[in-house]
């Protein structure tokens, strides 16, 4: 199985919005490209997912019981993609730590002792 987050945030959206045209604009996206990514998703799972009714979209009992899993999943990435920018910027578990010195350390050249001071020291 290949599921993709895409399939995931349009499942999530159509479950939310209960129509293809709230569900891409939730997501900036066409409808048909949102009517795709359904179909993409039903057929990897291999059951419906919506109950289709003059363009209304309602949860089948599969759906339902998918709902939390998909949500948690989300979220799961979304601290994930969180976690990684903390990485980028040098955070880590609410401490900078990216370019920080031990206290033991000695700066290694003339330009690292006139900036050593400006460096916060890691508490080791």
């Amino acid at each position: 199985m290949s599921l993709k987050i895409r399939h995931l945030e349009v499942f999530n959206a159509l479950f939310e919005a209960g129509s293809v045209s709230q569900a891409a604009q939730r997501l900036n996206l066409t409808q048909p490209a949102v009517s795709i990514a359904l179909s993409n998703l039903e057929e990897e799972l291999g059951f419906r997912l919506f109950h289709r009714n003059r363009g209304f979209f309602a949860p089948t009992g599969e759906a339902a019981q998918l709902r939390g899993e998909i949500t948690l999943g989300l979220m799961a990435l979304a601290r994930v993609d969180r976690r990684a920018d903390e990485i980028r910027q040098g955070w880590a578990g609410g401490r900078q730590y990216r370019n920080q010195r031990c206290h033991g350390d000695e700066p290694a050249t003339d330009a690292d002792r006139g900036i050593s001071d400006r460096i916060p020291r890691h508490p080791c």
